[in-house]
């Protein structure tokens, strides 16, 4: 989200942390179509000479942004909550087999998990749903959803989860493991029926 803000404003644009969110949340798959995003923004932006409003708000991204998702973000958390296995699978499967780069998935699942981990922390704290996305920093529709998630889940739970993700990210990084098969080792280490 710093990297996205410090995007716009070495162009000499303000941004809303919530309208970097919402982008990043739009195409957090590829960094090259994250910056191919932020490239028609600016375009956007600074083609209007009739636009006094130098900064990229949420309508700007919903208005510009192309969400080219094959499929939904929350899938494969879905699955894992669910505590489905032969769905997890088939997900990862698809996502992989779509030349969806690894990397980005072990993204696209820690950001979810560290979501469900902030969300289910400010429910043990009986702070109201209407409150959740505001101070967990997340996007509406995100807080939801992982408001709904979270019930599948110990807060100790997601803590162990989300520490398994930290160890997974560190490994890939120093050349200790294969991303692919990694994930189906974190599948098949979550008790999943």
């Amino acid at each position: 989200e710093k990297w996205c803000i410090e995007q716009f404003e070495n162009a000499g644009l303000k941004t809303q942390a919530s309208a970097a969110r919402k982008l990043l949340f739009l195409v957090a798959q590829s960094q090259e179509k994250t910056k191919n995003e932020i490239a028609k923004l600016l375009a956007y932006k600074n083609f209007d000479s009739q636009n006094k409003n130098k900064e990229v708000r949420e309508a700007d991204v919903d208005k510009i942004v192309t969400q080219e998702l094959t499929l939904n973000n929350f899938d494969l958390t879905d699955a894992i909550a669910e505590r489905n296995h032969r769905k997890a699978i088939s997900i990862l499967d698809r996502r992989l087999s779509e030349s969806d780069d690894p990397n980005a998935i072990l993204g696209l699942i820690v950001f979810q998990f560290r979501a469900l981990l902030r969300v289910k922390s400010l429910i043990k704290k009986a702070t109201p749903l209407d409150k959740i996305a505001i101070l967990a920093k997340l996007h509406p529709f995100v807080a939801k959803k992982a408001y709904d998630q979270v019930k599948r889940f110990e807060l100790e739970e997601l803590k162990k989860i989300y520490q398994r993700l930290h160890a997974l990210d560190l490994e890939f990084k120093n050349g200790q493991t294969d991303l692919p098969s990694a994930f189906y080792g974190f599948l098949l280490e979550m008790d999943i029926k």
